[in-house]
């Protein structure tokens, strides 16, 4: 898609996991790329082989979501270093465990912030670079907004409040021609999952015949989403906007 050749992707959550996969996928279509996660050492790896795949230009930016100073500074930085902003893609995550027994209110607090608030403050920031360039927003969701999981309660609240950020900012960006989706993928091979999961259980939710899924598998690849996101986030999906694609293999039918 050499249509990216002249465009800049604000992405967050890149040194690892969906993102950093999302990352090499605009870089092998000639995106310049703003990378943004909380790992140095694995953000300038990414950049790196970004540099290798074919991005025009990488900048990386250490920032924890949990402030917003560091959204301004991401933003700031993106539009200074490579002239503007034509994607946004909201993919940094987090999450812990709990029930409703057993749910912490401090880590709800937390899952929320990065989540929930953090892809709702930078879509605000971004608004004036976007309406420049009639660009779009793409957020990575979950499958556990429609599907319930046992465990997975405040990360499924927190990632419902993701779709409606989806649903509500498109119908309101509509008039500026930006165009907002989310993918929603089922359970990915991550090291953020096992994270979260923990070892013992991510292993067993891998094997789990209930994750199977009618295409086959039983859980997805990153390279799976990217190449959503990267299809959202083209002029294929033009007419596509407050869309919240499911990346799941019929998981969801």
């Amino acid at each position: 898609m050499g249509e990216f050749n002249e465009k800049v992707v604000l992405l967050t959550g890149a040194s690892s996991g969906i993102g950093e996969v999302i990352a090499y996928t605009f870089a092998k279509n000639g995106a310049s790329l703003s990378l943004c996660g909380r790992n140095p050492d694995n953000l300038n790896r990414v950049a790196d082989k970004c540099k290798v795949e074919g991005a025009s230009k990488v900048i990386t930016i250490c920032a924890d979501l949990v402030k917003l100073e560091n959204m301004n500074r991401m933003v700031e930085e993106t539009v200074t270093k490579l002239g503007q902003i034509d994607v946004l893609v909201n993919n940094a995550g987090f999450g812990i465990l709990g029930t409703i027994e057993t749910a912490n209110i401090e880590d709800f607090d937390k899952i929320f912030a990065v989540n929930a608030k953090a892809p709702l403050y930078l879509t605000q920031l971004c608004i004036p670079h976007l309406k420049k360039t009639k660009g779009c927003i793409v957020n990575v969701s979950s499958l556990v907004t429609t599907v319930c999981l046992t465990y997975f309660l405040q990360y499924a609240m927190a990632k419902c409040a993701t779709d409606h950020l989806t649903k509500s900012s498109a119908l309101e960006l509509a008039k500026y021609g930006i165009r907002v989706n989310a993918v929603n993928p089922a359970v990915t091979k991550t090291d953020f999952f096992e994270r979260m999961a923990g070892e013992d259980m991510a292993k067993q939710i891998f094997k789990d015949h209930n994750l199977l899924h009618p295409l086959g598998g039983s859980c997805l690849e990153s390279s799976e989403i990217a190449d959503i996101v990267l299809f959202l986030a083209s002029s294929g999906a033009r007419s596509i906007t407050g869309t919240c694609l499911p990346g799941d293999r019929g998981r969801n039918v």
